[in-house]
């Protein structure tokens, strides 16, 4: 986990110490770093320009932070609008950039919701399967919510093109799996939702005749 501000000022120890391995060893040591870390104040620059810092961060801190196979959950956390140049689309694709499916990202936000004058936050959030929480109000809430569409994201794999569901197969690490047993289909999302997500390497192959 990497930490940082809506101006670019980047915590450089942040994705050393709240990693998986750091919390496996002790709970409260991480929250404990997490509960300080988050407290980046108020008194930043007046022009937040938060998708040029996090592209800034990963562009940096990247290779400390995601593996081959992993998925990556940015959440925007702020009361102002989002004001950097690059737009929504943009902003996505560099994301996308940093994992092997566009399913493997998602973007949340808690923000002030009549600060997102350009719905940039709440249109990202939308693409991309996220929360959008307002800021104010419960935190430790809002960031369970947020938590808990991370988790449930991990199951999914998503497709290119909806397929003729009667065509679908799908292997994991060469073996075959059985519809409706170790997997179902998603059409809302376009995608294979696993019963139990596979192990971090795994690899995943899905078979279709595209719908015409």
């Amino acid at each position: 986990m990497g930490i940082t501000t809506t101006h670019g000022t980047h915590d450089t120890r942040s994705a050393e110490i709240l990693t998986h391995e750091v919390a496996k060893q002790s709970r409260n040591y991480f929250l404990q770093n997490f509960s300080y870390k988050i407290k980046v104040g108020t008194t930043g620059a007046s022009a937040e320009r938060a998708f040029d810092s996090a592209e800034d961060y990963l562009n940096t801190y990247s290779s400390d932070l995601l593996k081959a196979h992993s998925s990556l959950a940015v959440i925007y956390v702020t009361d102002e609008d989002e004001q950097s140049a690059v737009s929504v689309q943009d902003h996505l694709q560099t994301l996308l950039n940093y994992v092997p499916q566009s399913s493997k990202v998602q973007v949340h936000a808690m923000i002030n919701p009549l600060r997102d004058a350009d719905s940039k936050y709440s249109s990202i959030t939308s693409q991309t399967g996220g929360v959008f929480e307002d800021v104010n109000g419960d935190f430790a809430a809002k960031l369970e919510s947020i938590g808990e569409s991370i988790i449930d994201s991990l199951d999914l794999f998503s497709l290119s093109k909806t397929p003729v569901l009667s065509t679908l197969k799908v292997y994991v690490n060469s073996e075959l799996k059985q519809k409706d047993v170790d997997w179902t289909y998603d059409s809302s999302k376009k995608a294979i939702r696993f019963q139990v997500a596979p192990p971090l390497d795994s690899e995943i192959h899905v078979h279709f005749i595209p719908s015409p």
